[in-house]
């Protein structure tokens, strides 16, 4: 993330792949009620769940509206991060696991099983990027996982 944002600060970039430290990925959430001001534009991006269609011309059935806004904390190189998901994947999953066992509380539990636990085995990479309001805020915008680990090696022939 530091490199990151050296980077972004010298050449303007705005997109980024991030490997969380080996241990330090930690799944958390918030309830929407009591999200903080700086929360508001995520808030305002769930609420506008509408979903449009890249195939049809008819949108799609809305998301739920959120209940909580869902964020992960890691190390990237020693330091510390927290940033909200910006991914509709996680609310999905979340009103997904509601309705399948039964409650928040039961979901909530599931998806740090997942999100968390599970996540952890499968070489997670964060997808990050910034907004033309923000420039120089970094946002996670999706995760990407395997669950083959990789060698340093293997990564640099992919990349």
């Amino acid at each position: 993330m530091t490199w990151l944002y050296e980077a972004q600060a010298e050449t303007g970039r705005s997109l980024g792949i991030v490997r969380p430290d080996p241990g330090t990925l930690r799944f958390r959430w918030t309830p929407v009620a009591s999200a903080e001001d700086e929360d508001e534009d995520t808030q305002l991006l769930f609420e506008a769940r509408r979903q449009m269609s890249l195939l049809e011309e008819a949108s799609l059935t809305p998301l739920p509206k959120p209940e909580y806004l869902f964020r992960y904390e890691f190390e990237s190189a020693g330091r510390r991060h927290v940033m909200t998901i910006h991914d509709w994947e996680a609310q999905a999953t979340y009103a997904h696991y509601k309705r399948r066992y039964g409650g928040p509380s039961q979901a909530l539990e599931k998806m740090a099983e997942y999100y968390e636990d599970r996540m952890a085995t499968m070489n997670p990479h964060l997808f990050v990027g910034n907004m033309k309001k923000r420039p120089r805020q970094f946002i996670l915008i999706g995760v990407l996982r395997s669950p083959a680990i990789q060698t340093a090696e293997m990564q640099h022939q992919l990349f």
